[in-house]
C-alpha cells in the first residue's frame, strides 16, 4: 500500500484463527392421519472461535474471541390432497455464525497513534450472527396421468444482522458487518413433463422482491476513496443509510426453459438432441445500489447439444453454448479494503464444442 516498498512489504497482516462448533440436531415426523403429517425439528449449536491477528508491521496486535450460542429448528406440515398433490406449510429458524475480522477500524483512543484522525467506528472486530427466519407455503403435483410434475414454493425470509461486506472510516480498513433488518420474498415453480414418447420439458421461473427494511448507515468504498490518510472526519460524513436498497446479487427474476428429444439415427444409433433458454434478471452487486457501479444487467443464452451413443459406453457430443453469442455480466464484486476496484466476470462468447466420451 506503499509506493516505496515492495507488495510484499508494503502489508504485513497474519492472523491465525481457530474454531470450534459443536451441534446436537433431532428431527421426528408424526402422522396426524394417514394423509397428514407434522415435522419437527430442533438444532442446538456451540460455536467458539478465537483469532490472534497483527496488521500492518505488527503495529496492531489482538486476540480476537467470542463464543456463541444459538437454538434453532423448524416446523412443517404436508398434506396429501390425494394420490397425486401434496401441499405444505414450513417455518424455519437458522443461523450463519457471527466471526472476527481480519481488518477492522481503530478505537477512537488509537486513532493518532497510527497518524488518523478520530472518526467512529464502523468495522468491529467481531461481526454478528446472521439469523433468518424462512416461511414457505408450497404444492407438489403430478398432472396428466403422472407426465407432467409440478411444483409451486412462495417464500418469504427475515433476516436479522445480514452479514456483508464494508469498509471504516479507516484507510485500508474494510470486513464484514451486520444489516440489522432485511426481507426477501418470491415466487418459484418448476415444471417437468413427458410432452410425447420422444419429446420431454422442463421449465424453472423465479421471482424475487428484496429490501433493507430498517435504518443503517454504510460507508461506499468508491466515494471515500477520494480521501486518505488524516481525512478519516470525511470519509465518515460520506456514509449512508441504506434503508430500502434491494440486497446484493438477488435478480428479480430468472427462467430455465429446455427441451429434450430421445430418437435414433437410421442405423438405429441412439440421439438426443436438447435446446435451454436461460435468462438472468438483472441485479444489484452491492447493497449501496449505485447506478453507475451495482448495476448488473440481465442476459438470454442459449445452448444446443447433440449427443449420439456410439456404443453402450461411448459417445459423442456437440455443443453450441450461447449460440446467439450474447454479451453478459455473471457477476461483480468491488473491493472493500481500500482500492475500491470493482471486477466484473463476463459470459462466455459462442463456444463450439465437440466431446468424445468413454466409459469402463
Amino acid at each position: 500500500c506503499f509506493a516505496a516498498f515492495n507488495a510484499e512489504l508494503g502489508f504485513v497482516s497474519e492472523a491465525y484463527p481457530t474454531r470450534e462448533s459443536l451441534s446436537v440436531y433431532g428431527q421426528a415426523t408424526y402422522n396426524v392421519q394417514d394423509n397428514m403429517r407434522y415435522i419437527f425439528g430442533m438444532r442446538y449449536t456451540e460455536d467458539s472461535f478465537s483469532s490472534d491477528v497483527t496488521n500492518f508491521f505488527g503495529l496492531q496486535k489482538y486476540l480476537i474471541e467470542d463464543e456463541i450460542d444459538e437454538k434453532t429448528g423448524k416446523f412443517a406440515v404436508e398434506y396429501d390432497v390425494d394420490g397425486d398433490t401434496m401441499v405444505y406449510a414450513s417455518y424455519t429458524k437458522g443461523f450463519k455464525p457471527g466471526g472476527s475480522n481480519l481488518t477492522f477500524g481503530y478505537p477512537v483512543d488509537d486513532e493518532q497513534n497510527f497518524g488518523a484522525q478520530p472518526a467512529p467506528q464502523l468495522i468491529y472486530p467481531l461481526f454478528k450472527s446472521e439469523i433468518i427466519d424462512a416461511f414457505e407455503l408450497g404444492l407438489k403435483t403430478d398432472l396428466m396421468d403422472g407426465r407432467m410434475r409440478a411444483n409451486v414454493s412462495a417464500f418469504m425470509y427475515d433476516y436479522e444482522n445480514l452479514q456483508f461486506q464494508s469498509t471504516d472510516p479507516d484507510v485500508y480498513r474494510g470486513g464484514v458487518a451486520n444489516i440489522p433488518e432485511s426481507e426477501m420474498s418470491g415466487v418459484e415453480l418448476e415444471l417437468i413433463g413427458i410432452l410425447s414418447d420422444s419429446l420431454s420439458m422442463d421449465l424453472r421461473i423465479s421471482t424475487l422482491d428484496t429490501e433493507i427494511t430498517a435504518d443503517y448507515e454504510a460507508l461506499d468504498n468508491i466515494k471515500s476513496e477520494l480521501y486518505f490518510f488524516g481525512e478519516e472526519p470525511q470519509r465518515y460524513a460520506l456514509r449512508e443509510n441504506i434503508k430500502g436498497n434491494r440486497l446484493a446479487k438477488s435478480p428479480e427474476f430468472t427462467a430455465n426453459f429446455g427441451l429434450q428429444y430421445n430418437g435414433e439415427l437410421k442405423s438405429g444409433v441412439p440421439l438426443r438432441a436438447t435446446a435451454e433458454v436461460i435468462h438472468r434478471g438483472d441485479f444489484q452487486q452491492r447493497v449501496f445500489n449505485s447506478p453507475f457501479v451495482d448495476q448488473v444487467d440481465s442476459y438470454t443464452v442459449v445452448n444446443l447439444t447433440t449427443s449420439i451413443e456410439i456404443s453402450d459406453t461411448a459417445g459423442v457430443d456437440f455443443m453450441i453454448l450461447n449460440a446467439s453469442d450474447k454479451d453478459g455480466v455473471n457477476s461483480a464484486m468491488t473491493d472493500v479494503f481500500g482500492v475500491a476496484g470493482t471486477g466484473i466476470e463476463l459470459i462466455p462468447p459462442r463456444q463450439f464444442i465437440l466431446r468424445v466420451r468413454k466409459s469402463y
